[in-house]
Parts: structure tokens; sequence; C-alpha cells
């Protein structure tokens, strides 16, 4: 017998009414998944899609500000082609700066090679584009839904092509830097009050006694492990533990009306506490042995 494989949903059935909110896991793959994932998701997450000034950050955390540092690091005459550059940002900066520029290899489909030296610009300029198309289809892709908890300042503006070629690597530039500030920018958010704000706090205190097993459990034992951290000094909360509760922190902007499709299960206890309609989404694996 063949064992059927569905997606998981957790809440009242209100799909048909429910605005669709997406985690940073389903961004990713609407941007960055297989043609099978994407129109999976096509079919299955009714239009609007929206997110937040927190999820746009994550995206571009994960994904985005490590393009801009390749793209700057591989300049360096050090690499002899794009191709040395690539390897070592890829394996020198841990598993998200790899898991970020294994799209990359993509380029070499245009017609360029990372292993020619004299391909090695071409390659940046390729980059490049691709760096630009990246937040020109994200801004496209999806709509702000207006609430983020934490007032996240670490994108202080869009990323758009200027009307003069010259300002793109200065763009690059000043948005690489300023992401990088995370002093400054954690001096200007909210993410103490999540934990003086009664709403907030009543929501963030379900999440640290909610239940899970298996994987789903490890997952949600850090980030109950972050909550009562933070609790105790919410003025002490930095940029990376306040992204080990990235997961809490996007319910927490959430109410009834809307239903958050992930593909990571630990949102299902998460939404359950809550009271909030989530879904769990197939992995691009499961889809594919359907």
């Amino acid at each position: 017998m063949t064992k059927t494989m569905t997606m998981t949903e957790v809440g009242s059935p209100k799909a048909q009414t429910s605005k669709s909110f997406l985690d940073t896991s389903i961004v990713y793959k609407t941007q960055l998944g297989t043609s099978l994932m994407k129109k999976h998701l096509q079919a299955n997450v009714p239009k609007v899609w929206y997110i937040n000034n927190y999820v746009r950050m994550e995206f571009f955390r994960q994904n985005l500000t490590h393009w801009i540092y390749l793209y700057f690091e591989s300049e360096d005459e050090k690499y002899e082609t794009f191709g040395d550059a690539f390897k070592l940002y890829s394996e020198g900066f841990g598993r998200q700066a790899k898991n970020a520029t294994a799209v990359l290899t993509t380029i070499e489909m245009d017609g360029v090679s990372f292993v020619k030296p004299e391909d090695k610009q071409f390659c940046r300029e390729k980059l490049q584009d691709f760096i630009y198309e990246r937040a020109l289809e994200f801004a496209d892709t999806f709509t702000d839904m207006g609430v983020d908890p934490t007032d996240c300042k670490r994108i202080k503006f869009k990323l758009k092509i200027p009307n003069d070629a010259k300002e793109r690597v200065g763009q690059l530039q000043s948005f690489a830097y300023h992401f990088r500030d995370e002093v400054t920018c954690r001096s200007k958010c909210s993410i103490s009050e999540l934990f003086t704000r009664a709403s907030h706090r009543a929501k963030l205190g379900a999440i640290a006694a909610a239940t899970a097993e298996g994987e789903t459990k490890k997952k949600l034992d850090k980030i109950q492990a972050a909550i009562e951290k933070s609790k105790k000094k919410p003025d002490k909360i930095t940029c990376k533990r306040c992204s080990k509760m990235g997961d809490a922190i996007i319910a927490v902007a959430l109410d009834s009306s809307w239903k958050l499709h992930s593909m990571d299960a630990v949102h299902e206890p998460i939404a359950a506490v809550l009271e909030l309609q989530s879904q769990t989404h197939l992995s691009e694996q499961a889809l594919a042995k359907r």
C-alpha cells in the first residue's frame, strides 16, 4: 500500500476567507525553489501573498546579503577566477553562506565559466544582475501586511535599479554596510517590547509552554530557550538571539484573520497554542514522490 503524503493544517477551516501570510521558508521556495515547488505553492497558497518587514529581513539575511558579500569579495585580485572566490566563500563562512551561494551555479548556464580567469568579471556582472533581479522580484511578489512587532531596522531602504548604472555598486555597498551594523540597528528596533507589552508577552508565554515531539520538539526547545533567556533581560536581546526566536516572532504578528504558510512543522504547535490557522507544506522531495 502506498502511503499518502498530505500537507498538515492547524486551526479552524477558514481557508477561503483568511489571508495568506508566508513565513521565510515559503518565501524562499517561491523565489528559489524548483519548478515543481513553485507550481505547488501557486496552486495551494491563495493570493494575495503577504509578508512583513521581519520576514523580508530574514530572507535578505539568509540569502541576498551573502550574494552581495560574495560580489565584493570576488573583486579581490587574490582570486584568479570567480570560482576561487565562490569556493572560499561558500565553504568558509558556514552553512548559511553555503546554502545561499548554491543557487548561483545557474550563472554558468548563461555561457560563462567560474573557472576561466577571463570570465571572472563577467561572472561578477551576472551576480550583480542576479541580486537586483531577485530584489525586484521579491518586491513584485509580496505585499507587506504592515505589522512587524520588532520594527527591525536592518533594511533601511529597498534595492532598486538606479537610473545611472554607475550607482549600482554604491547602492549595494550602502545596503550591506547598513545591514551589518547590528549595534545601531538593534538600538533602534523594538524587540524588547515583545516582553513588555501585555498582548505580546501573553503570546510568547503561550509559545514557551507549547509542546511537541521528535524533531519538531528539538526546534521548539531552541525557540523556547531563547524566549526564556530574553524574558529575563529584554534589553540584552541581540540580533542573533532574535533570529533564534524568528518563528515565534512571525506568529506573534498574526491573528485569526490570517493563515500562516510554512515549510517548517515547528509552526504547528506554535499555531495551535495561539489559535492560529497554519499549513505546513510538503517538501520538494515529498512532492516529487507523489
